[in-house]
């Protein structure tokens, strides 16, 4: 299937971010290209520190301020540049066509509302609902739908009277109520012990099947996304450096960043007591980015041009990737 055949809901062109401290203004993602196809889950993985959730910040338009701003790019949701939009027309965008679910939900619900307030909260201000028995009806409902046992007493609940994977649960609940095309998950099983984690993943697997939506979820865990995406961007250093297939990443990745992190992986079938595969060196600080190929310094297969030429995009066989071995 080439480009042109292909349906994308969100393309990301060029998307540069930068934030201002007491020390000046950094780019913390630069000249980013990224796209995501109609009814697939895009799983974005990096490091710590590599801009995943600014990127999802960005989308959503929820950048801190006035400290970070979109300097360039555009951001297209279904054709339109969420980048030019005004603030009410995101404002309508966010929840209905487009949701998200945040790391710690117990930072994004609030502690002092029940749950079924929160719930409701959704449905009144999207408009999807306001007769308060049909509220509560429909609120049950989705907390059904996520696999909550007990819906009626989850709604009389706090946040701090249900345990982690039911408040992730809720989160869901609250992002799936207006049936978005969209849904960005960042880092949402990270807290969570293994057992919820996979529950979680097959609910997501199954509601977007279910609803046709697209899915981006961001994550470090390469298992995870082996196990629940269609696709896979991997970002350093505020920069995609390869995008392809689930399937051909891991069995041929390209980047040497790639090969690194698959390379870390533990496995079953290694010597035992032998020393893990670590990369070498960290991830520069954003305000010391090296010149060239933001990587160079920690890449084992580096050459004398990525150190002063930063690498541009080569499209090859179904895949993006930004390194000069392949330019």
């Amino acid at each position: 299937m080439t480009k042109q055949d292909r349906c994308y809901l969100l393309e990301i062109q060029h998307l540069a971010v930068s934030f201002e401290n007491e020390n000046g203004r950094f780019r913390v993602v630069d000249d980013i290209d990224l796209s995501l196809e109609s009814g697939k889950i895009l799983g974005l993985v990096g490091e710590s520190g590599s801009g995943k959730s600014v990127t999802a910040l960005a989308i959503m338009r929820l950048l801190p301020k006035p400290w970070a701003r979109i300097d360039t790019g555009a951001i297209r949701f279904d054709g339109e540049d969420i980048v030019q939009l005004p603030v009410d027309a995101v404002r309508r965008l966010r929840g209905d066509r487009i949701a998200m679910i945040f790391q710690e939900p117990m930072t994004a619900l609030n502690p002092v509302h029940r749950v079924g307030r929160q719930i409701a909260e959704v449905f009144v201000l999207h408009g999807i609902e306001s007769d308060p028995e049909r509220i509560r009806q429909r609120s049950r409902q989705m907390l059904s739908r996520v696999g909550i046992a007990d819906p009626e007493q989850c709604l009389m609940s706090y946040p701090h009277q249900i345990s982690g994977g039911m408040r992730q649960r809720v989160m869901i609940a609250m992002a799936l109520c207006g049936n978005p095309e969209l849904l960005i998950a960042d880092e949402p099983t990270t807290a969570l012990d293994v057992t919820v984690q996979a529950q979680l993943l097959e609910l997501i697997r199954e509601l977007q099947q279910e609803i046709g939506m697209s899915v981006m979820w961001i994550t470090h865990d390469l298992g995870l996304v082996a196990r629940l995406c269609d696709e896979v961007a991997v970002m350093y250093a505020g920069k995609i450096v390869e995008q392809a297939k689930v399937q051909m990443m891991f069995s041929n990745p390209l980047h040497p960043y790639t090969q690194g992190l698959l390379r870390s992986v533990p496995r079953l079938e290694g010597e035992p007591k032998s020393r893990m595969y670590s990369i070498e060196g960290t991830v520069p600080s954003f305000q010391a980015i090296p010149s060239g190929c933001r990587f160079h310094d920690r890449c084992p297969k580096a050459m004398p041009v990525c150190s002063s030429i930063s690498p541009g995009q080569t499209s090859m066989e179904e895949r993006k990737v930004w390194c000069h071995l392949y330019g």
